[in-house]
C-alpha cells in the first residue's frame, strides 16, 4: 500500500497544496469542487468529483483504492443535473441573430462570405455594439447543421451561405 502525506503527495516531493502538516488535505474538507485543491498543479478537486460521480463505470479495483482513501460514491440526489432555466434558449437565439447580423454585414461590405476563422466582426443590435467572433460562428454553424432550426437554416441560405 502506498503511503501519502498530509499533503496528498507521495514520495516526499512537495505539491505545492495549500494544506499544512496540520491541517486535514483538501479533499476531506468538504465537497470536492473545481479548483478546490490541487497538489502539484493537477486540480484534484474536478478528479475527484468525476470518481465520484462516474463510480460504477470504475473498476473494482479502482473502486477498491479509492474506498482505501475513504472516497465514496456521490448518491443519487447529487448526481443529478441541474435543471437549465428557461431563459438559457433566449441567450443562444440573441448570439445567433447577432450571428447572422455580423454575417450579413460582412457579405453586404466584402461581397463574399469566404470569412477568415480568426475575424471579428463589430455589429450594432438593439442600439449596442457587440463584437462577433464572425469566423468562429461560421465555422460552428456549418459543423452544427444538423441541430440547427429550419428557420436558421433559412437565414444562412437566404444570405447565400454554402455549407461545403
Amino acid at each position: 500500500m502506498r503511503t501519502h502525506t498530509r499533503t496528498g503527495t507521495r514520495r516526499g516531493r512537495s505539491s505545492g497544496s495549500s494544506a499544512t502538516p496540520h491541517s486535514p488535505p483538501c479533499w476531506t474538507t468538504g465537497p470536492p469542487s473545481p479548483r478546490s485543491c490541487t497538489v502539484g498543479g493537477q486540480d484534484i478537486g474536478t478528479w475527484l468529483h468525476a470518481q465520484r460521480t462516474g463510480w460504477e463505470q470504475l473498476g473494482d479495483g479502482q473502486r477498491e483504492r479509492l474506498a482505501e482513501l475513504d472516497v465514496e460514491p456521490l448518491p443519487a440526489t447529487e448526481k443529478q443535473a441541474p435543471v437549465k432555466e428557461a431563459t438559457a434558449r433566449k441567450g443562444v437565439t440573441a448570439a445567433f441573430e447577432r450571428g447572422v447580423a455580423a454575417l450579413a454585414q460582412y457579405k453586404t461590405r466584402e461581397g463574399h462570405l469566404k470569412v477568415p476563422r480568426a475575424h471579428t466582426e463589430h455589429v450594432v443590435v438593439d442600439d449596442q455594439e457587440h463584437a462577433v467572433k464572425l469566423g468562429v460562428f461560421l465555422s460552428n454553424s456549418k459543423s452544427r447543421r444538423g441541430k440547427l432550426t429550419a428557420d436558421a437554416l433559412q437565414q444562412l441560405t437566404d444570405l447565400g451561405l454554402e455549407w461545403t
